[in-house]
């Protein structure tokens, strides 16, 4: 009878040091509610120990940060980003111009080659080219993305129109072959390497890249990607990035309810910021979970949204939102937190969206069951429930909130 091992403890200090030694190799802050996984991963690998850690750290490395970070991606997430660079992709082409894109941690792929699904259907018939780069840490996602082989879970939001660029099988997609000459991947830490290739971009996204970041380094790198966006260029963030780029080079637009921030030449810039956006956002007067085109569910607008006006709940509303478009999510909250609980839907799902920028899984989680408690059939405060469980590691219950989504927005069609 074979007697069972207890796997022991580790050592405060051990977990200490390596995680001093994440954040000096990649940038990361290791979560609390990831100390459990970081502790697996360092037994798995054997390092059980100050020395174990030294000597293994090399080999074994990309497990280790692996352990403490959430990989999870789809096809077309944020399918207003999509729509967004679809649109500037055929003004470009309209011109004679190429339209290049970077994906800045672009994990196992989807992305990637989503973009570059968008890319193809507009340059691939036409004199001028586009193309896609796709950037990350890990060696072995980038590995995924060059087979570009998926589950067939990856594709569990659709393909945004852009079927015919994939090959759906019962287990499994398969890009098609005719997206291959548009991308290429390429080993790069973004808390590290500033790649000197003297590459600009028409587009480049950054989603769900720095939630494991502090500020000083999320504002470093993105300025530095930034620097490399051509005027008119758009930089599309997730809707719990950090980024500041403010000022009269930078105008943030919603488009499709997707976040996008947009690199504006000086001699074209005829408006103000606020006046920029204005155009964007949807009226004060239109209800949130108005759905205005049929068929489209409109996702909750990203906390860094520019503010439309004095919101109907009150100037304090209107307060915080201002703070949370600055990046400023400290004092949003506090003047949330000023408010009455449970005061009303818009409300709590802004207190929600600042609790996730502020890395508060736990309390966002609880602010946008509260959402959906009080507005049940609102697709929007699903779908932020679902970004909230992703990024709590609880994958399951994302999967069930964005079938719920689904299952609102198949509602809304057919008129239910």
């Amino acid at each position: 009878m074979t007697a069972l091992s207890i796997r022991r403890p580790l050592s405060p200090e051990l977990l200490a040091a390596c995680v001093a030694m994440v954040r000096r190799s990649t940038g990361i802050v290791v979560p609390e509610h990831r100390l459990a996984a970081l502790e697996h991963a360092l037994s798995a690998v054997g390092a059980t120990s100050l020395q174990g850690l030294e000597r293994t750290w090399d080999r074994h490395s990309q497990t280790i940060i692996d352990a403490v970070t959430i990989g999870e991606t789809y096809f077309f997430r944020e399918p207003g980003h999509y729509e967004r660079l679809a649109l500037h992709a055929r003004q470009l082409s309209a011109g004679g111009r190429p339209c290049h894109v970077l994906c800045a941690g672009s994990a196992s792929g989807e992305e990637a080659w989503s973009a570059a699904a968008v890319i193809a259907s507009v340059y691939l018939h036409h004199g001028a080219g586009g193309s896609v780069l796709g950037w990350d840490i890990d060696a072995a996602r980038l590995e995924t993305a060059r087979r570009g082989r998926y589950p067939r879970w990856s594709a569990r939001r659709g393909f945004g129109g852009y079927q015919r660029f994939f090959k759906l099988g019962p287990d499994e997609v398969e890009v098609s072959e005719r997206l291959f000459p548009f991308v290429r991947f390429s080993c790069v830490n973004l808390a590290d390497d500033e790649p000197a290739d003297g590459a600009y971009f028409d587009a480049i996204f950054f989603r769900n890249v720095s939630i494991y970041w502090d500020k000083e380094l999320t504002t470093r790198v993105v300025r530095h990607l930034a620097s490399r966006l051509r005027p008119g260029g758009l930089f599309f963030p997730g809707a719990s990035d950090y980024v500041p780029l403010t000022g009269a080079e930078w105008a943030s637009e919603i488009y499709c309810g997707a976040r996008v921030v947009r690199r504006v030449a000086a001699s074209a810039y005829s408006r103000s910021r606020d006046n920029a956006a204005t155009t964007q956002a949807p009226k004060k007067s239109t209800p949130a979970v108005k759905r205005e085109i049929p068929g489209v569910v409109r996702t909750p607008a990203p906390a860094v949204e520019p503010a439309t006006g004095i919101p109907e709940e009150g100037p304090e509303l209107g307060l915080a939102q201002q703070y949370a478009d600055e990046g400023d999510y400290e004092a949003a909250l506090k003047v949330l937190s000023a408010m009455p609980e449970n005061a009303a839907p818009r409300v709590e799902a802004l207190r929600g969206i600042v609790f996730l920028n502020l890395s508060r899984v736990d309390d966002a989680l609880q602010s946008f069951l509260t959402c959906v408690y009080w507005e049940p059939d609102n697709a929007d405060y699903h779908a932020w429930l679902a970004l909230a469980y992703e990024q709590a590691g609880r994958t399951d219950d994302a999967r069930r909130e964005f079938q719920n989504v689904e299952r609102l927005k198949a509602m809304h069609v057919h008129g239910l």
